[in-house]
């Protein structure tokens, strides 16, 4: 029944993927054929015939639209008497409304930031709770009010309506929304079957307070839009702006894609197109009200959020390290948009070069510069616009060089649009972002990172496409915007002319990219990334204890970090991104925690992850402490050897086994160290084991002369011949002689039945007599993962597997076969980072092991 009811919200969940795939490919396809229909050249003129005066007045609007959301946070501190200043509540606020109405999400992501800054003012995390379920379904209900509106008025909207039919259903969605919105108790206690118990009047108050603030916030939206659309078509009325915008917000904010893209730009368009707006001026004012309303108060916002770090720097006259700490704690927030503003910074100076500029501004420049200065200026800008693009993820990353290349990027950027044509607006745009950079110094601490043929092929690949298509679009531009200017005809260079440009900024790109991977800082090269020494670790080893996988690092396909001045040894290996460490730390166990954390940092400063592989459940709260989660790997047998005997009923099988060994002149030997003229006897049973299966690593042993050298062999042979038919290594544990830990254990084909059975029962037997406490027979794999009800989705599916492939791997006959000796299941655990890695983590760990 559970399952069934998972695959029940499974099969929703994929519905409710393909709906919005289906809604957003329909609004593309449509979208892309009003596109043509539109003179980008004409589109472009009119973004810049604006005046200051109008610029000024809707930079106004914009910012006072936004600013009307704060009164959600001010209404809702006073009636959760949450203790917060009035100056915090009105900057925090801002700064949410202005992230949320870019990223979208239905309210979500202004609801996380308005909890990870109100969280010190509540008394409770449960009023954070309601914080959040009071503001984030109180901001569609004043559109649901518009919805109401609009349907009122059914003969303006229906022919849109009837072109596009699912409209009516997310428009009747809306108006029903105001009902569920008022009366969510009474539909709560009529599905519980519950007695209800009336409308709270303090509950009513705020709901209506909410509403009022909801519908200031779209219906200022709409004034600004009009606004808009004023300056380019005079005659265009108040109305079909508001049933457009209705429309086209209700689309938007169904579709949950960030700012609405695409399904709020679409249905505007459709709108005014119907409503008798040329296309371009349409076109126009949708760009102007983006701009105007999404991404310069978002530029406010960030801007507030900078302002703080650094007046909070002033007032506490904060020292160097204070304010490097203060902007660190902020880091992860301001890198985000550090990183989105370098993106944009390169957007801007691609469609600067790609766009002409003002004649008036041509004229003057070309009397003042020469038109190569112009040309390379414009070529400049091109190819400074993609490396920025490029660069941006390792400034949201915090990579220190890409801190200093991007300064040196948008400086010449910003000198190169402006000589190719005075384009002064695009100047100050990186000027600012320049300005922001620089003042985030101290946040940038990373190296490097982590170098991806696959990612850097895509993008490689990626970034042709991309400039073939701008290449295309560049030269379509430029046709129209000399068709506009000139009567002659458009001259045959052109084409060659964004074709050269198109290659050049590729080449740079190219260029780039090997250059920054070849010159970048490596791990590798870190003196703290050691090889390891042999006698260096058995000194360590001598006065510290180990555990069942030190002795693995003997492998040597391993590199070690000494922490807590050489009090702490952690073992690992890199893959791909993802660093892998053995088991737990080793050494001094108090500074186990600190250990690690500097070993994080160090991984850190290169972009790696860590992934702790085959960790003990002892260690499981420290690991928690750090924020790791875990995936239960599997449990290790651990037999008790003073607990182990042959005597009982229980052990007649065992018996019989040593006793048929015995008659057949079978003999067992246990050797300290591998003798060199047993090595090639022994290297022939390991192949034939092998036969065409790789020697495997990691966390698993392998038949290595050095390796073997450190450690006991067993050895079975028939006493006639003294032909050896099977052998195991046996991995000691440095923990003063308490537990040994069984490594390999190969054998013959023609090997006797049996015959590890009687290996292992004699090893058992022999470390019994030498007063060892533990015998580790090793892990089985998946071992009780996944089997209870209530276990977490990944170790379910891990569960699956050990049901239906054991014909790939023999789950079921390993803990069979192991069970035969009474241990003790002691679980092993995958400590990660988040569930976002626990595919990568197991994949590099298995990769590292095969």
């Amino acid at each position: 029944m559970r399952l069934k009811n998972i695959s029940r919200k499974n099969l929703l969940d994929f519905a409710k993927i393909v709906f919005l795939v289906l809604i957003s490919a329909y609004i593309l396809y449509e979208g892309q054929k009003e596109l043509r229909s539109i003179d980008l050249s004409k589109t472009v003129q009119m973004l810049r015939s604006f005046s200051t005066s109008t610029i000024l007045m809707f930079t106004f609007l914009g910012l006072f639209a936004n600013a009307l959301m704060t009164l959600y946070d001010f209404f809702i501190a006073s009636y959760l008497k949450l203790d917060i200043e009035k100056s915090s509540i009105f900057n925090v606020s801002f700064i949410a409304n202005s992230i949320n109405n870019v990223s979208g999400l239905g309210g979500l992501t202004g609801a996380s930031i308005r909890a990870v800054f109100f969280k010190k003012s509540a008394s409770s995390t449960d009023d954070i709770v309601k914080y959040e379920l009071l503001v984030v379904p109180a901001t569609g209900v004043g559109l649901s009010v518009l919805s109401g509106v609009v349907l009122l008025n059914y003969s303006y909207i229906k022919p849109i309506i009837l072109e596009n039919k699912w409209l009516m259903a997310v428009l009747l969605g809306f108006i029903a929304y105001f009902f569920i919105y008022f009366f969510i108790d009474a539909i709560y206690f009529w599905y519980k079957k519950q007695p209800y118990m009336g409308l709270n009047k303090d509950s009513v108050i705020i709901k209506l307070k909410l509403l009022a603030v909801s519908l200031l916030e779209w219906v200022s939206a709409c004034i600004l839009l009009y606004f808009i659309v004023y300056q380019y078509d005079k005659g265009f009325s108040f109305v079909p702006v508001l049933v457009s915008f209705t429309l086209a917000s209700i689309a938007g904010v169904a579709s949950m894609l960030p700012g609405g893209a695409g399904s709020f730009d679409f249905i505007l368009l459709l709108g005014f197109k119907y409503y008798g707006m040329n296309v371009e001026s349409a076109l126009a004012a949708l760009v102007m009200y983006r701009i105007f309303y999404y991404f310069l108060p978002l530029l406010i916002g960030i801007i507030i959020t900078f302002s703080k770090q650094l007046l909070a720097g002033r007032k506490t006259k904060a020292k160097n390290e204070q304010l490097k700490n203060l902007i660190n704690r902020t880091s992860n927030f301001t890198n985000f948009f550090l990183s989105f503003l370098v993106l944009i910074s390169g957007i801007v100076l691609m469609t600067s070069a790609l766009v002409p500029g003002l004649v008036e501004r041509l004229k003057i420049a070309y009397r003042i510069l020469s038109l190569p200065i112009m040309h390379w200026s414009n070529q400049i800008s091109i190819c400074v616009g993609i490396l920025l693009i490029f660069i941006s993820k390792e400034i949201g990353m915090k990579v220190k060089r890409s801190y200093y290349a991007t300064l040196f990027l948008l400086f010449c950027g910003a000198a190169a649009t402006f000589l190719k044509g005075f384009d002064y607006e695009e100047t100050i745009v990186l000027a600012f972002v320049f300005m922001l950079l620089f003042f985030s110094k101290e946040s940038f601490y990373r190296k490097s990172l982590p170098f991806n043929w696959l990612k850097t092929m895509f993008t490689v690949l990626l970034s042709l496409v991309g400039i073939l298509i701008y290449v295309e679009l560049r030269h379509m531009i430029l046709v129209d915007f000399l068709a506009v200017y000139r009567t002659a005809r458009v001259p045959g260079m052109l084409r060659f002319n964004s074709v050269f440009t198109g290659a050049v900024s590729y080449v740079s790109l190219v260029a780039f990219i090997i250059v920054w991977q070849l010159t970048k800082p490596s791990i590798e090269k870190d003196e703290r990334y050691e090889s390891i020494d042999d006698e260096k670790l058995k000194t360590f080893l001598e006065s510290n204890k180990g555990n069942f996988l030190t002795h693995l690092i003997f492998l040597r396909d391993k590199h070690i970090f000494w922490a807590q001045g050489g009090n702490v040894a952690i073992v690992f290996e890199k893959s791909h991104n993802m660093i892998v460490v053995l088991g737990d730390p080793i050494g001094n166990d108090r500074l186990f925690s600190e250990g690690i954390t500097e070993f994080l940092n160090f991984i850190d400063e290169y972009g790696y992850k860590a992934a702790f592989y085959q960790v003990s459940d002892i260690y499981l709260p420290m690991y928690h402490d750090l924020g790791y989660v875990f995936f239960k790997l599997g449990e290790t047998a651990l037999v008790n050897l003073a607990e182990f005997d042959l005597q009982g009923p229980e052990s007649r099988s065992f018996r019989n086994v040593l006793s048929r060994f015995n008659k057949d002149g079978i003999e067992f030997k246990l050797l300290d160290y591998l003798p060199d003229e047993l090595y090639d006897e022994l290297k022939q049973v390991s192949d034939q084991w092998l036969g065409k299966r790789k020697e495997m690593g990691f966390s698993l042993g392998n038949f290595d002369k050095n390796y073997l050298k450190h450690s006991p062999v067993a050895v079975v042979k028939i006493a006639g011949t003294n032909q050896i038919v099977a052998f195991a290594t046996v991995m000691p544990s440095y923990d003063g002689n308490k537990s040994v830990s069984l490594d390999l254990m190969r054998f013959k084909n023609d090997a006797p039945k049996n015959t590890m059975t009687f290996l292992i029962l004699n090893l058992l037997m022999s470390y019994k007599d030498k007063n060892y406490e533990i015998f580790n027979l090793g892990m089985v794999p998946l071992n009780n993962v996944g089997n209870k009800q209530r276990a977490h989705m990944p170790e379910k599916l891990a569960y699956l597997m050990t049901l239906y492939g054991n014909h790939i791997y023999s789950f079921a006959g390993l803990r069979s076969y192991k069970a035969k000796f009474s241990p003790l299941w002691e679980p092993r655990y995958l400590a990660y980072e988040n569930i976002m890695w626990l595919p990568s983590s197991l994949i590099e760990a298995i990769l590292l092991i095969h």
